[in-house]
């Protein structure tokens, strides 16, 4: 706190005075001369008031004698005449340090920038002298110009800046006042957490801007402990565009908006409970969170609207914390386990990216704008269809990202199916479907990337699928159920051991089966190109309708057999029939290791001759399978003819055993 270097200077008496600007030449405080009658301005109460009227840009004020109280400062910058367009007004002490000490005998303190002037365009105000606040402060700029503070400001008042379009404060100091900082309607610009005052002042945000900008004060940081924020009404915005603006601990509380810009860091740590309601709104830079009471209250909503929202540590964001997207867009980036139970809504892109899982929770989303799933995400749903907003928002997927469907329990069939009115973009590399809950997926998939399936369930797709990249089924079952195109794109298809594929559709990219794999078709599956069987092929037969009375396979490319063909019948074979299991246009190489007949027959293992036929019976029906033809051919005898032939057997048995004898 100023002291005995701020004492009143002897030859002065308490008074309001005006300072005379009658030239370009620069002033001492305590010269008599630059004074209206002689009178110098100074004591608790009384205000000084500089008019510039004449010509000249830089002025210079020195506090060359003593400090100087004041109950009120006015610079008046509508009485300047000429038209030079700038004019600069500096407070200094010439190193004597003298300054200001603002006591308006317990009245708030005034210091009034009075503009604008039809005749000066660029305002400055300077003040490089130290300032005790033995009553708050409140400072009134109509100039539309910088007000610098380069001076340490101390005491017990507290500091409000209000101002108007262009207007801004910019504190430097190393401040202690403890009475707190008010913000109206205007910007307050800092570097560090000094700057603001004793951290046991409560920082007030109406309408205004806290701008923390590099080449301040410091290196640009503000490290924040304990301060208690307050946003008005008519919101707070937080401009970063110097380094972090780390509130580490504290809170903010209020009925307006958060509003973030600048290109850096607004972060709010875990210690952190903010209790504000008007929202969060990101319009540049990041703000980044490590707890949902991070963003204000549980019903004070997100919308980002050209920024980012990043979260730090696994984090549930409340089911009544709605994010809006705006037509500007916003991204999310995680980096841990983010679940938004909260409405998604808006027409804006929406980008997620960070090395983590988002977890869209909430079937009541609407959001539009369509998602772009960066590098390393895993989007997960939980309600199904519905997590992905409204229809026809579409989803696009770069390389190493995830599509994962974990639905709760009470996910219908119906609400877990994919749209069809969709469309997933894997735009290079691989995206992996992490299904571990069955998900039926009409919507369209296309781009150059490939897929890969895995976990348990099954993933059923029922779209002409057009993506180049290719199949991989690694775990679970993959079903083809379309009825046009391929299911698959136009690229490979890979089953690795212990995964299924299975349906009743189309496949266009040559497929393979390694050991251990299953193909399991359901009605006639149909491929475009080559088949190679290494595990284990099931086919049903509960009729004798191609595709829909027993399953079938039609292979256009070259048809490799091999591992094992399992048929069951879950009904009796028709006696004499040909089931024309495959379609074979491209030709076949190899052979089953094994053909095994089941169902309603015991177990029937056919034998092979080495030439292509396999054979076998349970004494009751006799099968024929030819590799050549695909076929599997059923001799039946009716229940008269195989008495009698069992007859006959007996009959030539007791003639041997005679004979004999």
């Amino acid at each position: 706190m100023l002291t005995a270097s701020l004492s009143s200077p002897q030859s002065t008496q308490a008074a309001d005075g005006n300072w005379i600007v009658t030239s370009s030449t620069s002033g001492n405080w305590s010269d008599t001369s630059n004074w209206e009658d002689g009178i110098i301005a100074d004591g608790a109460g009384y205000t000084a008031t500089i008019a510039p009227e004449s010509t000249g840009t830089a002025r210079a004020i020195i506090l060359n004698d003593a400090s100087r109280t004041l109950g009120g400062l006015t610079i008046n910058y509508q009485r300047r005449a000429d038209t030079s367009g700038s004019l600069y007004y500096t407070f200094s002490n010439g190193g004597f340090g003298h300054g200001f000490v603002f006591d308006n005998n317990g009245a708030t303190a005034t210091l009034n920038l009075l503009g604008p002037s039809t005749n000066i365009t660029n305002y400055r105000t300077t003040i490089d002298v130290p300032i005790t606040l033995s009553d708050s402060l409140e400072i009134s700029d109509s100039t539309s110009g910088p007000v610098i503070i380069n001076g340490n400001i101390d005491g017990a008042g507290g500091l409000t800046y209000t101002g108007t379009s262009g207007s801004s404060l910019t504190l430097t100091g190393t401040n202690t006042f403890t009475g707190g900082l008010s913000i109206n309607n205007s910007e307050v610009i800092i570097g560090e957490d000094y700057n603001l005052g004793d951290e046991s002042g409560v920082i007030t945000i109406n309408g205004g801007i806290l701008h923390n900008a590099a080449n301040v004060s410091g290196d640009g940081t503000v490290d924040s402990y304990n301060r208690q924020y307050v946003i008005g009404s008519e919101g707070a915005t937080f401009n970063t565009d110097g380094k972090y603006y780390h509130i580490r601990s504290g809170s903010i509380s209020g009925d307006g908006p958060l509003i973030k810009t600048g290109s850096s860091t607004l972060a709010m740590y875990t210690g952190v409970e903010n209790t504000y309601t008007g929202g969060t709104i990101i319009r540049e830079g990041n703000v980044r969170i490590e707890a949902d009471s991070n963003l204000g209250a549980s019903t004070s909503g997100v919308t980002l609207d050209g920024g980012t929202l990043i979260v730090r540590e696994s984090t549930q964001l409340d089911a009544g914390r709605t994010f809006t997207i705006t037509e500007n867009g916003g991204t999310i980036d995680g980096d841990a386990f983010t679940n938004i139970n909260g409405v998604i809504e808006g027409d804006g892109l929406l980008n997620l990216i960070g090395d983590s899982t988002i977890s869209f929770n909430n079937a009541g989303n609407t959001h539009s704008g369509g998602i772009d799933v960066g590098e390393s995400v895993i989007l997960r749903i939980r309600r199904g269809d519905a997590s992905l907003g409204a229809t026809g928002n579409n989803l696009t997927f770069a390389d190493g990202t995830s599509f994962s469907v974990n639905n709760y329990d009470s996910v219908t069939e119906a609400e877990a199916e994919i749209s069809a009115s969709r469309f997933f973009a894997l735009t290079s590399g691989t995206v992996n479907f992490i299904i571990e809950t069955d998900t039926p997926f009409s919507a369209t998939i296309n781009g150059s990337g490939k897929l890969l399936k895995t976990d348990d369930a099954i993933l059923n797709l029922k779209a002409a699928n057009s993506y180049s990249g290719g199949t991989e089924v690694e775990t679970g079952t993959l079903l083809a159920n379309n009825t046009t195109g391929s299911a698959t794109g136009s690229g490979a298809v890979l089953v690795k051991s212990g995964a299924t594929l299975g349906g009743g559709g189309i496949i266009q990219g040559a497929t393979t089966l390694e050991s251990g794999a299953t193909l399991n078709v359901d009605g006639n599956l149909r491929f475009s190109n080559a088949l190679q069987m290494a595990g284990t092929t099931m086919i049903d037969i509960n009729g004798t309708t191609r595709g829909s009375g027993y399953d079938a396979v039609d292979v256009s490319g070259l048809l490799s057999y091999g591992g094992d063909l399992s048929i069951v019948f879950l009904t009796s074979a028709q006696d004499g029939y040909t089931y024309q299991i495959f379609s074979i246009l491209g030709g076949y190489d190899g052979t089953f290791n094994s053909i095994s007949i089941a169902g309603v027959y015991d177990n029937i293992a056919l034998l092979y001759d080495g030439n292509g036929i396999w054979t076998g019976t349970d004494g009751t029906a006799s099968f024929t399978f030819d590799e050549a033809s695909g076929s599997l051919n059923a001799a039946v005898p009716e229940p008269a003819t195989f008495a009698l032939m069992l007859g006959g057997a007996i009959l030539g048995l007791m003639i041997i055993r005679r004979r004999r004898k």
